[in-house]
């Protein structure tokens, strides 16, 4: 009877050192886990610096623009400027009603500045063509950085949840775990683990599926 009480106590301690051991491999893949999850924030971190960055680019573009509009409404009246210098003196035919004419200075008439002015005005407005079509270019950017962002941020939180849950999950087990080995004989419980181990299993072969997703 002596023998057999020892035998069972050998037992008892052998299942209790694996399960120490298998709960240290455990907590060794949580630290795991978690290490992965600081990795995923750190490279959200990088996400949202770059996304600064382009909202930097953007703000910059936006002060461009508006400068280049305020040359283009300069030029522009600038040119109706030129064009009334030019009508008025067309309307004044008479040489001794004639006023002299106002040529901005570098030019040796006024349509010779009129088409100085032109010019100015189209380069003035391909400019501001260029600026516009990049600020679309980085606000189709900034829209899909967001997107992206917030969806791997929402990906994020939830496995860090799901991560908590684990731990404890598998804290509770191995609780559970020595007490129903504590308790001799495990055929009472087997059900109820047989059970579990179904939806562990299911649950694993979800997480592989989750793996081969593309």
């Amino acid at each position: 009877e002596v023998i057999d009480v020892q035998t069972k106590l050998d037992i008892a301690t052998a299942e209790l050192a694996s399960t120490v051991s298998e709960n240290a491999d455990k907590d060794f893949e949580i630290r795991r886990l978690n290490a992965e999850l600081g990795r995923l924030a750190s490279e959200r971190d990088a996400d949202r610096e770059a996304l600064s960055h382009v909202r930097e680019e953007m703000t910059r573009q936006n002060l461009s623009y508006s400068a280049i509009r305020m040359q283009i409404d300069d030029l522009e009246r600038e040119k109706r400027e030129l064009q009334e210098r030019m009508a008025f003196s067309k309307a004044n035919t008479r040489p001794e009603t004639v006023e002299v004419q106002v040529v901005p200075p570098g030019y040796a008439s006024l349509e010779d500045a009129l088409a100085a002015k032109n010019d100015e005005l189209s380069a003035a407005k391909a400019e501001l063509a260029d600026i516009q079509s990049r600020r679309q270019q980085i606000e189709d950017e900034i829209t899909e950085r967001s997107s992206v962002l917030d969806k791997r941020a929402r990906a994020r939180d939830e496995l860090a949840k799901l991560v908590t849950e684990i731990e404890q999950v598998v804290s509770t087990f191995a609780s559970a775990q020595l007490t129903v080995q504590m308790a001799g004989d495990i055929s009472e419980f087997r059900p109820a683990l047989t059970v579990l181990d179904g939806i562990v299993s299911r649950l694993h072969a979800d997480i592989r599926s989750a793996l081969n997703a593309r």
